[in-house]
């Protein structure tokens, strides 16, 4: 059976994944996680912490939105 990642090891990925701007559903097929899981649950907390940021700040349900981790990484 797969063990369920921690909060900071899944973090620690999408921040891997996310050097340039990608989309959520990249991000989703490169940790093997549900959509609106991430959507719902994982990203909102990494925007408020600040460690990814959206391309289009303004306008979070922009069709190209895409997202890229910060300068302000937790390791």
């Amino acid at each position: 059976t797969k063990k369920r990642l921690s909060f900071e090891d899944l973090q620690a990925q999408i921040i891997t994944i996310a050097q340039d701007y990608v989309t959520m559903e990249e991000i989703a097929i490169n940790t093997q996680k549900k959509l609106q899981y991430l959507v719902n649950k994982i990203i909102p907390r990494m925007l408020q912490a600040g460690t990814i940021e959206r391309l289009y700040p303004g306008v979070p349900s922009h069709p190209k939105q895409k997202y890229k981790a910060t300068n302000k990484n937790h390791k």
